[in-house]
C-alpha cells in the first residue's frame, strides 16, 4: 500500500526567515505521531500497525512539514465484514483532519465530521459522556443547551482523553507567539486550520526555551506498577512500582475507552503491565523534576478475589 502525504504548516511571523524553533517543532512532531499512532490503535487495535516519517518544504513566513504515513493492515484485520474490518490510512486521515472531494458530500448536512473540525467548534472542552449519544454512524452531542450533529467516529475520538491531549500538544506551537495558524494539507487541497482564537484556555503560550538552560531527559521501559489510587476524574493515578509511589497520566486510548465503557474494575492490589515513559527535568536552580507518563496498558491483573472475612448472617422470619 503506498504511503499517504499530508501536510501540516505553522505560519507566522516568527517564521518569515524558514526556520521554526526546535524546542517548538520537536514536541510538536512527536505530537502529531503520538495522535496518529493513538487513533489507528483505537480504530484497528491490533489489526494494522503504522509508520509516520516526515520530510520538510519550506515557505516564506511559513514552515511547511510533510508527513509520510505508512499502514500495514495485519491478515487478521483483512475480514470480510465490514464492520470488523480494519481502517485504512486514508480512512484514518479522514477522520483526523476532514475528507476532501466527493467524501465530504456525502456527510449528512450539518454533521460535524473530523476530529480537528470538532475541536475548533467546542475550543477543546470535553463534554459530559451521558450529553454524548452515538447510534449506528451518527452521533448527537448536546453542549451549553447546544445540540450538535457529529460522525461516530469523530465522537469517538473526540471524547477519548488522550487523543484530545495528543492533539493540545500539537497545537503548541500556535500559542506560542508570533505563530499565528495551523493549516492541513492534503493532495494540495486544505483540509483545516486553526488560529490562536481556535485554542482552548488551558493553552497558554509555552516558555521560550530558547532561553532555558533547563536538562531534559526521557526514558521508556516496560514495568509492573500496582494501583494505589485510581485516578478517573482528573486522570492523575498513583501507582507503586515495590520501591516508591508515583504519580502517572495514563495516555492509552484503548485503555481509556475501556475505562468510559466501564469494561475495566479495579481492586486495591491490581497490577498493570505498561509501557512507563519517564521525563526528567534539571532546572536552573538544581531541583529536579520528573513526570510519568504510561503510554500503553500492555496487561491488567487483577488480584485473587477472597470471601469475606465474616460471611453474612442470613435472617430468619
Amino acid at each position: 500500500m503506498p504511503a499517504e502525504r499530508f501536510q501540516f504548516t505553522y505560519a507566522g511571523l516568527v517564521l518569515r526567515d524558514k526556520a521554526m524553533d526546535v524546542y517548538a517543532l520537536g514536541p510538536a512532531l512527536i505530537a502529531v505521531g503520538d495522535l496518529v499512532r493513538d487513533t489507528n490503535r483505537l480504530l484497528n487495535g491490533d489489526r494494522a500497525t503504522i509508520g509516520l516519517r516526515v520530510d520538510a518544504g519550506f515557505k516564506g513566513g511559513s514552515f511547511e512539514i510533510q508527513f509520510l504515513l505508512d499502514q500495514h493492515i495485519l491478515e487478521s484485520g483483512r475480514e470480510t465484514l465490514g464492520f470488523l474490518a480494519a481502517v485504512d490510512a486514508p480512512a484514518l486521515l479522514n477522520a483526523l483532519f476532514g475528507a476532501i472531494g466527493k467524501h465530504s458530500g456525502e456527510m449528512a448536512e450539518g454533521t460535524i465530521f473530523g476530529l480537528i473540525a470538532l475541536y475548533k467548534l467546542l475550543k477543546g472542552r470535553k463534554p459530559k459522556p451521558e450529553s454524548v449519544t452515538i447510534h449506528d454512524n451518527h452521533g448527537t452531542i448536546v453542549f451549553e443547551n447546544r445540540e450538535i450533529k457529529v460522525d461516530a467516529t469523530t465522537a469517538k475520538l473526540y471524547m477519548n482523553d488522550p487523543i484530545r491531549a495528543d492533539l493540545d500538544r500539537v497545537l503548541l506551537p500556535v500559542a506560542k507567539e508570533g505563530i499565528d495558524q495551523l493549516k492541513v494539507s492534503k493532495d494540495g487541497a486544505l483540509l483545516d486550520e486553526l488560529g490562536k482564537g481556535d485554542l482552548p484556555e488551558r493553552l497558554s503560550a509555552p516558555e521560550d526555551a530558547t532561553q532555558s538552560s533547563d536538562q531534559v531527559l526521557t526514558s521508556s521501559r516496560e514495568a509492573l506498577v500496582k494501583v494505589v489510587t485510581a485516578g478517573f476524574e482528573e486522570g492523575k493515578w498513583k501507582f507503586s512500582d515495590g520501591s516508591a509511589k508515583f504519580t502517572a497520566t495514563i495516555a492509552d486510548p484503548v485503555f481509556q475507552e475501556k475505562l468510559d465503557n466501564r469494561e475495566e474494575g479495579f481492586y486495591k492490589g491490581d497490577v498493570l503491565k505498561v509501557v512507563l515513559t519517564s521525563t526528567q527535568t534539571e532546572k536552573d536552580d538544581g531541583k529536579i523534576q520528573t513526570k510519568h507518563t504510561i503510554r500503553e496498558v500492555l496487561e491488567h491483573r487483577q488480584v485473587p478475589r477472597q470471601g469475606p472475612l465474616f460471611p453474612t448472617r442470613s435472617r430468619k422470619g
